[in-house]
């Protein structure tokens, strides 16, 4: 007894211990925390059965239905899914397939998940035993039904085991997603076997056939798939950079000519497109071929063989029901597959172009990095700074080397150079010359040949970009960049880019958001930041390409003198600086000059004082050296200094901005408007077809389980061919008609769909206010035209058919369970408020994560656009990484909502199989209760139903989410089209035809804005220019100069008074036509997507000969660069092949073309050298003579010829007179211009 006792014992013991374990698994975890508010994910915190139920999900439906969610109400991912985990995992798998040949991106995906793609391997084997013990329940019901002898407690038992299977089926279906198929499959043929005989051979070679061809349609579907991506690859880049560069594009005119490029490139898309879904069509085909073709070649077959065979004819209500029964579930998973076919083929087609993507050859970096020991150099962050080797005198060597873009042709040839520690070198030459692409071959950019470059780490050195890149975040974080805030030395820094006064004129400081692109600042606001982001960075050689271009004389003096003078905080922390620019009057102060001549080669280096006098003319560099070596004041001028140290801003470090919560209630309730919207843009009649359609096609599905039914109670052997016959009837109309249904609504109202939703928001987006363009983030409008409008071309389609097509099937089946007796259909009703109450309990959260997955995806976007635009500039200053890392928090950002999505879908997949469940028992007590008055035969259809019932329900659902979703898309489209702030409101008339003949313009009393709400940037202003007359507009950095021109131009708001042209009011005129009838030559260039003969021609010349075309770059000395292109049809991609100074040339040589009679300059030739901007003013006066001009200009030689200067400051004309008056006097204008003359040379 006392051994017996012991076991007893123990295992008394052993169950304690597993109870008390079980319940403490069971304990939420969340309670055991010290602070509640961990952010630690409540999948992890909860018990094992709060998990199994999702019960952990309760807490967040609640949020969602009292409140509008923000992305703080989503909990974060857990370890195991986090981006950076993940991402870790898949590196270390794709470094270790790089021996694999074809799809390596594949199958590191799948090795780096292996655990979770292998984890519901397990529960899926309990899933299918429950399963396959439904058709057992059929024929055991049925059964029971038929017999009279049986006694209640059986049929009782029959409905506990309903309810213990559909229960335990539906808890244990949560624990899954994986399904092992070919199992199943084989399995239910065995029982197929025993129900029909000989005749379980036609599902299996039926469904061979339908992989058969699936497998064959797939490879089609990718390839026209992938033709699909490209254009809209194509599509969206084009739309990208119109967004990026809308300035620009509405100063030229140029608003309808990229609208219409854009719309070609939409409608080549919309057709490739077609082509994908004609594939798709055969797909969805297959689908109903796959159940409702399966069962028509089963019975079919059993009948055949009863008719001509020797088989048994009677197809029985009992045998019937069950081999359907079976027949569901073998075709249940491959309708699964054949569905999302088309899905996987899409994601391997996606895969397939990430792959080469990651294999393209990356960047080399031939630079010699050497890092020995390290010498700080004054760290002002906490941190050394990146190391200078000691034993050499030179921070930067270059030995015969040769470098270009390409490993064809090399731009710099045989250079060899030495820039000594702490030193200031300047390179000068041409335009063309090489001078960028030395810079770049710095930053080990560029393709070399030969030779190499020895310098510090890549984290050593700071750049400053021909094209000043900034982030759209504030003046602050674009200045700080990736460093510790230091508020002495920031302020230093803001002193010695002379940005007090420019911060004093905002609001907010230096809390301004500087828009995409830097939208909201002048020229040399952003010039001046991004150098101010170099400065501060203190890093030990810095590389500034031409950044003093857009200054005006006397800021470039007082930053240069605060920079690198002989006091400059540069010079003081021995900070070795590169300078390549046109600014040869600066020359005095370098220790080092470099000159490139044409053919990329030194034509001399050494100190500036030895230089030949036949490079270029150094006429008096004394006298600029003793200047240089004279000044006392920073600014240097009268009227125009700033006392900085006065100058109160915003200096503080943690600048942070959010978002506030929206409060749109359509988030969580939708907005039936939205559907109607959708609807109208696919045609009315399309959508009532489609609708009538759909109702018939899915009508043939219960109609041929009623002709069944029919057939089995038929005891009468004789009629199979007849049964057979109406049955194959049936079948070839479901097919006819599908197949036209499907057909007709992808091809049809969809494709007209596409180009009107895509129209409606292009629309807004060229006629949006430049306001619009400087408060939203590019990466949001990019967003609107990529990924929503991929759910609407995609998903949104397919969803709506899978919607509809589940809407009618739901219908149809409850109509056959309630067929079964009246008392099932009684419940009903209450069911359905079940339903009702659970969806609306679901959408109302399912439909806001759907938004803020689509949301959280434009910070990536964003972050993914400005990280390529400033490619340069974050590897020059070695911040990949920190990009990396923000990258990866956006990433995961992104992924809790897409988790949170996939996780409560679960949830319903669980609530609707309980409902279901409840069904069943229902069903099953009703027939176990009314035995004798109920028909076998709908009591069978009702049992089969009901299997699937809980899936279609659960598809219903999920269908009907990822239409909310899609109609999501559709309702930001709508919202966008609709309230974007236009600047054309009232479609205003255009002018009369031969308005603008003579150029005259008088503005009149006009204050003006960068938006509707602003503070003025331009107050009173007041200037009449007579027909033909040539103004120069000049003043400081930031007084209002191109404010003046974007007023001219209607980009900012004209907030009171008025601008006439030729006795017309520009406000009372389209914009787009009024924009096309002023010619516009700005500082950045713009081109279109196309050949170089699409970029010379304007939106006011038309029907050029290639005379014309030839002449004006033959003036302007791009001809035989055309020539090297390709000639006038080639494509142009000017990046690459035209330079800076080129690119200028360019939009001058389109500018001839133009027949208008006003010509507006904003600094126009400040980015080009002297003997480059010379020929420029000498075109412009050749061919510009008789035009009124106004010409924004830094080079103030240039406008000495006009007739009249006005003179800006704090955005008011402090001056306006002809320049010989104004140089007469003591004049604004006379300081400005001596400021300039001292600095100038030959």
């Amino acid at each position: 007894m006392g051994y017996y006792s012991l076991i007893v014992s123990l295992l008394a013991s052993d169950m304690a211990i597993k109870l008390c374990l079980l319940f403490l698994e069971g304990k939420n975890k969340r309670a055991f925390f010290s602070n509640a508010d961990t952010e630690r994910p409540h999948q992890e915190t909860s018990g094992i059965l709060n998990r199994s139920v999702f019960w952990w999900l309760n807490s967040l439906f609640l949020t969602g239905y009292k409140k509008v969610l923000v992305l703080e109400d989503l909990c974060h991912l857990d370890e195991e899914t986090a981006s950076e985990q993940s991402i870790a995992n898949l590196e270390r798998k794709w470094e270790s397939t790089s021996h694999i040949p074809k799809y390596r991106l594949v199958k590191a995906i799948f090795l780096s998940l292996l655990r979770l793609f292998t984890a519901p391997v397990l529960p899926n084997l309990l899933v299918m035993g429950l399963t396959f013990a439904q058709p057992f329940l059929v024929r055991a019901m049925l059964d029971f039904i038929a017999s009279t002898s049986e006694s209640k407690e059986v049929g009782y038992l029959i409905v506990v085991g309903y309810a213990v299977v559909y229960i335990s089926k539906a808890i244990c279906t949560a624990f899954y997603m994986q399904i092992c198929y070919y199992s199943s499959r084989m399995f239910a043929l065995g029982l197929l076997y025993r129900e029909l005989g000989l005749a379980f051979i036609a599902p299996l070679v039926f469904s061979a056939i339908l992989s058969l061809v699936s497998g064959l349609v797939v490879r089609p579907l990718m390839t026209r798939q992938m033709v699909w991506l490209e254009a809209i690859e194509e599509r969206v880049a084009v739309t990208a950079s119109t967004i990026a560069s809308m300035k620009g594009v509405k100063i030229l005119g140029l608003v309808d000519m990229v609208g219409s490029v854009i719309r070609k490139l939409r409608h080549k898309e919309v057709k490739c497109g077609k082509k994908w879904r004609f594939f798709y069509a055969i797909f969805t085909l297959l689908q109903t071929l796959s159940l409702s073709g399966t069962r028509w070649v089963t019975y079919t077959v059993f009948g055949l063989i009863a008719l001509y065979g020797s088989g048994n004819g009677s197809l029985g209500v009992n045998r019937l029901f069950t081999s359907m029964a079976i027949l569901n579930i073998f075709m249940e998973r491959l309708e699964i597959l054949i569905r999302q076919m088309p899905k996987i083929a899409s994601a391997f087609g996606c895969i397939r172009r990430i792959e080469v993507f990651l294999k393209a050859e990356t960047k080399r970096d031939n630079r010699m990095i050497i890092e020995p020991e390290r010498e700080a150099i004054d760290p002002p962050f906490g941190h050394e700074l990146a190391a200078i080797p000691r034993q050499t005198e030179d921070a930067i060597i270059i030995r015969d080397l040769s470098t270009g873009w390409t490993t064809d042709q090399a731009v710099l040839k045989d250079i060899t150079l030495q820039v000594p520690l702490g030193s200031f070198a300047m390179i000068i030459g041409p335009v063309g010359s090489g001078k960028s692409t030395l810079i770049q071959a710095l930053l080990g950019e560029t393709v070399t040949h030969k030779g190499f470059i020895t310098m510090g780490s890549t984290d050593s050195i700071a750049f400053c970009a021909q094209t000043p890149w900034l982030v759209n975040k504030s003046i602050q974080k674009n200045i700080l960049g990736t460093s510790l805030f230091n508020g002495p030395w920031y302020k230093k820094v803001l002193s010695a880019c002379a940005l007090f006064e420019d911060l004093k004129n905002y609001p907010a400081g230096d809390r301004t958001l500087v828009g995409s692109k830097g939208i909201t600042l002048s020229g040399g606001q952003k010039q001046r930041i991004a150098l101010a982001r170099a400065v501060y960075s203190k890093k030990p050689i810095m590389l500034l390409d031409d950044i003093f271009s857009g200054l005006d004389p006397v800021t470039e003096e007082t930053i240069f003198q605060s920079l690198l003078g002989a006091n400059g905080i540069l010079r003081k922390e021995s900070i070795t600086v590169v300078l390549a620019t046109h600014a040869v009057h600066l020359l005095p102060s370098a220790d080092l000059l470099v000159v490139l001549g044409d053919g990329g080669i030194i034509t001399y280096q050494g100190a500036p004082a030895n230089l030949p006098p036949n490079l270029v003319s150094m006429r008096d560099v004394s006298t600029i050296g003793e200047k240089h070596g004279s000044r006392t004041d920073d600014s240097g001028v009268r009227g125009f200094s700033v006392d900085l140290e006065d100058t109160e801003i915003s200096l503080n470090p943690e600048l942070t901005t959010t978002d506030a919560a929206t409060t749109d209630a359509s988030r969580q309730t939708g907005d039936l408007r939205v559907y109607w919207y959708y609807l109208k843009t696919m045609g009315l009649k399309h959508t009532l077809l489609f609708a009538i359609l759909g109702a018939i096609c899915m009508g043939f599905g219960p109609a041929q389980n009623l002709w069944l039914n029919a057939w089995a109670s038929d005891e009468n052997s004789g009629h199979i061919s007849y049964y057979v016959g109406i049955y194959s009837i049936f079948f070839v109309l479901e097919i006819l008609l599908t197949t036209i249904w499907i057909w007709h609504v992808l091809i049809f109202p969809l494709s007209a769909s596409s180009i009107k939703l895509h129209d409606n928001q292009l629309n807004a987006a060229l006629s949006a206010t430049m306001a619009f363009f400087s408060n939203t983030d590019t990466g949001v409008t990019i967003n609107r035209f990529s990924q929503d409008l991929m759910l609407t071309d995609n998903e949104l389609p397919l969803t709506l058919i899978d919607c509809v097509e589940y809407i009618y099937t739901c219908i149809y089946r409850m109509v056959l369970i309630g067929l079964a007796t009246a008392y099932v259909a009684i419940t009903f009703p209450f069911v359905l408020a079940t339903f009702y109450f659970v969806q609306r309990f679901y959408l109302r959260t399912s439909r806001q994560i759907r938004f803020l997955d689509l949301e959280t995806k434009a910070p990536l976007y964003t972050n993914f656009i400005e990280s390529l635009a400033g490619l340069a500039t974050l590897r020059g200053f070695g911040w990949e990484e920190e990009f990396k890392r923000q990258n990866n928090e956006y990433l995961e950002a992104s992924q809790r909502p897409f988790f949170l999505l996939a996780t409560i879908q679960r949830w319903l997949a669980l609530v609707l199989n309980l409902i279901v469940s409840g069904v069943a028992i229902i069903v099953a007590v009703a027939a176990v209760e009314l035995r004798g008055s109920i028909d076998p035969g709908f009591l069978g259809l009702a049992l089969v139903n009901i299997m699937t019932l809980g899936t279609s329900l659960q598809s219903l659902v999920s269908f009907w989410t990822d239409l909310e979703t899609s109609i999501g898309a559709v309702s930001r489209i709508r919202a966008f089209s609709e309230e974007t702030p236009s600047e054309d409101p009232l479609h205003l008339p255009k002018a009369p035809d031969g308005w603008l003949k003579s150029g005259h313009i008088d503005i009149k009393n006009m204050y003006a804005g960068h938006g509707p709400d602003s503070e003025p940037v331009l107050h009173g202003i007041n200037l009449s220019i007579a027909p033909g007359q040539h103004v120069g507009i000049c003043g400081r950095s930031g007084s209002g100069k191109s404010s003046l021109l974007s007023t001219i131009f209607r980009i900012m708001d004209v907030k009171s008074g008025c601008i006439i042209m030729d006795g017309i009011d520009i406000s009372t005129i389209a914009i787009n036509q009024y924009r096309g009838s002023i010619n516009a030559l700005a500082q950045d260039a713009f081109f279109l997507p196309g050949t170089i003969r699409d970029n010379l021609i304007s939106a006011n010349a038309v029907d050029l000969s290639d005379e014309q075309l030839e002449r004006v770059l033959q003036r302007t000395g791009l001809w035989d660069k055309v020539q090297d292109i390709g000639g006038l049809d080639a494509p142009l991609d000017a990046e690459a092949s035209l330079s800076h100074g080129e690119r200028q040339l360019f939009c001058l040589a389109r500018a001839m073309l133009n027949q208008s009679r006003v010509l507006a300059l904003d600094e126009f030739t400040s980015n080009v050298d002297i003997d480059t901007d010379k020929a420029m003013q000498k075109i412009i006066r050749e061919d510009f003579g008789h035009k009124t001009i106004l010409a924004v200009a830094h080079r103030l030689d240039t406008i000495l010829d006009f007739d009249r200067i006005v003179v800006l400051d704090r955005g008011r004309i402090i001056e306006d007179g002809s320049p010989n008056e104004l140089l007469n006097r003591d004049s604004a204008f006379k300081v400005l211009y001596d400021a300039y003359r001292s600095e100038k040379t030959s």
